[in-house]
């Protein structure tokens, strides 16, 4: 925005720059449930960003019925308690990856992966980028990964 040749034509940037590679913006059809781990460290808070960013509507034209439309519930009860509420419209299960990924001390997060890939129920990683935040170089996850 500070280079001569965007001064000459702020407008281009007006609709917001695109990277090559970059995910377009996005929107939810239909009911989501997020499915999420306690023990996938920071998962809580990063869900809640995706429920958020429904809300907002980012290329959706309904963001009211966007937000309700996203509910985020926990995978142990959701996969593993009998008499769990069944699970309904699009499932996902979110997973966080980051320095703390498959190394809680009971092994719940690659328990509930592995019983939501026997569900074929969609896994949706989310790799941390951010050393301050946790992000690790993605190859450490071939390690921290529990071999089955």
């Amino acid at each position: 925005r500070h280079s001569p040749y965007y001064m000459r034509s702020p407008n281009i940037l007006t609709a917001g720059a695109m990277v090559p590679g970059e995910v377009p913006p996005y929107a939810f059809v239909g009911p989501v449930t997020i499915l999420v781990c306690r023990g996938n460290v920071g998962v809580l808070d990063l869900s809640e960003l995706v429920k958020t960013a429904a809300g907002e509507g980012r290329g959706s034209t309904a963001s009211a019925e966007a937000v309700t439309a996203v509910v985020i519930r926990d995978a142990e009860e959701a996969l593993e308690e009998a008499n769990a509420a069944p699970l309904s419209g699009h499932v996902v299960f979110l997973l966080y990856l980051n320095d703390k990924t498959f190394l809680d001390a009971g092994g719940a997060v690659a328990r509930l992966v592995q019983a939501a890939m026997d569900r074929r129920i969609a896994i949706a990683p989310v790799h941390e980028q951010d050393p301050a935040s946790g992000g690790v170089p993605f190859r450490n996850f071939f390690q921290q990964t529990p071999q089955v």
